[in-house]
């Protein structure tokens, strides 16, 4: 992979380390005690390639995945004065993940400083990294009105095949939201002074499958519905780390369920 040159790479890493908020690298992550888990939870973690403390926050994400498994559901999304898209450094440059959507995102949660999360599209925008956990920990333990299940798969013509499974526990109006990700992504990041090329990236927001609000969806008490939905990958995207990242969300209640599965081939 081709780099941009030594000028331009110190001129990141000091920009990124002069503008992002000051997190104290000692900070550890405090496993907490086991909850019950009655629902999935959805973090969006806010970040940047060009970001010296969003690493920082990966990892904490990472020790979460490792405590809550498939009850948490994050997803990166790129934005900001520290996301970098493609094209912006110049076509030599590959592997940058900022897409025009993050900008949308962050700027509906007031995104000022990264890293920054939202859960469950409840807790407003957290800019402490160390306020995550007791949120997702509230969240998690919370019943959900809703019986949410997602699989996808490559079909014969290339394209991700998506079918969600979706059931009313009790009347539910709300919004159906689905995210393509992609994790393993080697590319570089600054992290903590650091000006890295092969940083592996997980999660990262790509796309969305049905708008970038989604689409709206209703179910009576005890009604069960399957939807279909098709999505073409990009070149750039490697099939097999794809993701599909479903959710159903009120403005009022924010994300009433959760789900994610790995694209198959």
């Amino acid at each position: 992979m081709k780099i941009f040159n030594k000028i331009s790479a110190i001129a990141l890493a000091c920009i990124a380390l002069t503008a992002c908020n000051e997190v104290d690298p000692d900070d550890r992550f405090e496993e907490l005690p086991a909850v019950s888990c009655k629902r999935t939870v959805l973090l969006e973690e806010f970040t940047g390639q060009g970001c010296t403390n969003c690493p920082d926050a990966h990892r904490l994400v990472a020790n979460l995945h490792e405590q809550y498994g498939e009850q948490l559901v994050s997803v990166a999304i790129h934005a900001g004065s520290f996301g970098m898209a493609e094209g912006s450094l110049g076509d030599q440059f590959q592997g940058l993940m900022m897409v025009p959507d993050g900008d949308e995102y962050a700027k509906t949660w007031n995104v000022a400083a990264y890293p920054s999360a939202v859960v469950n599209r409840r807790s407003g925008t957290l800019s402490q990294k160390n306020d995550w956990p007791t949120w997702i920990r509230d969240e998690i333990t919370r019943e959900s009105p809703i019986e949410l299940a997602v699989k996808a798969h490559i079909d014969d013509d290339g394209n991700i095949a998506i079918e969600t499974d979706v059931k009313g526990l009790s009347a539910v109006k709300g919004k159906l939201q689905l995210w393509i990700t992609e994790s393993s992504i080697k590319s570089f990041q600054v992290d903590n002074g650091k000006y890295l090329t092969d940083y592996e990236h997980n999660h990262v927001y790509r796309a969305s499958v049905n708008g970038l609000w989604g689409e709206e969806l209703s179910l009576n008490n005890g009604e069960e519905r399957v939807l279909s939905h098709s999505y073409t990958p990009r070149d750039i995207w490697v099939k097999s780390n794809l993701a599909v990242v479903a959710f159903v969300y009120t403005d009022a209640d924010g994300v009433l369920q959760a789900a994610e599965c790995k694209v198959t081939e």
